[in-house]
């Protein structure tokens, strides 16, 4: 995400905690998100806990034929042909799909299956054990609300039809008294409170983990941003001074303790001062970013380090070059400005902007420091100043390479 849209959907986490903690209603953003993240984190725990919920709906199959008297045949065909089986597809689908909607719509069928299964068992039976099918119905929508992860909104709407398909076999059959019912009543409602309280909980950790997550991409990506202009020129994107010159005492330490070879290139925009006065300081600004990129274009890449230390002057550091190098790269550089013609027209005969180029190569071990080398580079674009502007003059320090 950009850093716009980062700041879009903190201000909507930070919005949505602000609301009364009653509602669930999210953005419809921070919904898919959120979805996506309780999908990905419940899927295997909804089949753990649906399998088990099985497993004990299943069990109780003995207790049909032994105490309650029913046929095993038929015993058999409602828990497990009748439930188990399509349960067993609807985790299949759970498992296959893994979205939110799939797996709460499969948690409602397979909590209707059930209900319709008990109801089933309870219709067909006379014996007196049947009053135990009471701690069925009571135990059935806390199971399915509480054990299982699922959406409120799901839970509400099928513990509505669970417990109205039960209030009517009770009430049909005559086979259990209906001072039940409100125990019944009683646990739906408790478990419906749970349920609401487990996703209300979900999506406030879930919000606030999103919030905090949010806030340190954006205080990273301050401190990174602080840290770019705190080396860099404002204006064309280079190295500004202070990394210029912590660049070389870096660089020249390695050289030194190399015996390695170091350039250094000053370069100047020829009469730049004649071009502000004659198209202003935006057009002067634009001149400088067009000069810097033709720079940066001709520098060796990752190894030199192309800087504006002060108006229109620029260095290039060359760690490792030689004198062949460093004047190579100044001719690439003064023609390469030379061929892009950008008009100046600040004074007779300086009809495109040029620059002129001061070099200096030496061995670094054998020269006293790296600003001597690059006061060698400024004296080496004064000689090519003096000496007519648009062109280079390189010097060689004692036992330069």
């Amino acid at each position: 995400m950009s850093d716009s849209e980062i700041s879009m959907v903190a201000r909507l986490v930070e919005q949505q905690l602000a609301k009364p903690a009653i509602t669930f209603r999210l953005h419809k953003s921070l919904r898919t998100m959120f979805d996506a993240e309780f999908s990905r984190r419940k899927t295997h725990e909804t089949i753990y806990a649906l399998l088990f919920s099985l497993a004990v709906f299943d069990l109780l199959l003995l207790g049909d034929t032994s105490t309650r008297g029913i046929p095993l045949r038929d015993a058999i065909f409602v828990r497990i042909v009748m439930v188990t089986l399509p349960a067993l597809l609807g985790l299949m689908l759970i498992y296959k799909v893994r979205t939110e909607a799939v797996r709460n719509g499969v948690v409602a069928l397979i909590s209707l299956l059930v209900t319709i299964g008990t109801v089933a068992m309870f219709a067909r039976t006379d014996s007196r054990f049947v009053i135990y099918d009471a701690f069925a119905f009571t135990l059935m929508p806390v199971i399915a609300n509480t054990l299982i992860p699922f959406r409120f909104v799901y839970a509400l709407a099928s513990t509505v039809v669970n417990v109205a398909l039960v209030n009517t076999a009770i009430v049909l059959t005559g086979n259990m008294p209906i001072d039940v019912l409100p125990a019944i009543y009683l646990s739906a409602l408790v478990s419906l409170l749970t349920n609401y309280r487990l996703e209300r909980n979900a999506i406030d950790t879930f919000l606030n983990l999103l919030l905090k997550s949010l806030r340190q991409f954006e205080m990273d990506e301050a401190n990174r941003y602080l840290k770019i202009i705190a080396r860099e020129d404002a204006l064309t994107g280079l190295a500004n001074r202070r990394e210029f010159e912590a660049t070389l005492a870096r660089t020249w330490s390695s050289a030194v303790e190399n015996l390695q070879s170091y350039s250094a290139l000053m370069i100047d925009i020829d009469h730049f001062k004649a071009y502000n006065d004659l198209h202003g300081h935006p057009a002067g600004d634009e001149c400088l970013r067009q000069v810097a990129s033709i720079i940066l274009q001709q520098v060796r890449a990752s190894k030199d380090l192309a800087a504006r230390i002060g108006g229109e002057e620029f260095c290039i550091l060359m760690p490792g070059a030689q004198f062949q190098a460093a004047e190579a790269v100044a001719e690439r550089i003064r023609a390469a400005v030379e061929r892009a013609r950008i008009p100046h027209g600040g004074i007779a005969g300086q009809v495109f902007v040029t620059v002129s180029i001061g070099a200096a190569s030496c061995i670094a071990k054998f020269c006293e420091n790296g600003e001597t080398l690059v006061a060698t580079a400024d004296k080496a674009l004064y000689e090519a100043k003096h000496a007519g502007r648009n062109r280079n003059h390189v010097m060689r320090l004692d036992l330069a390479a």
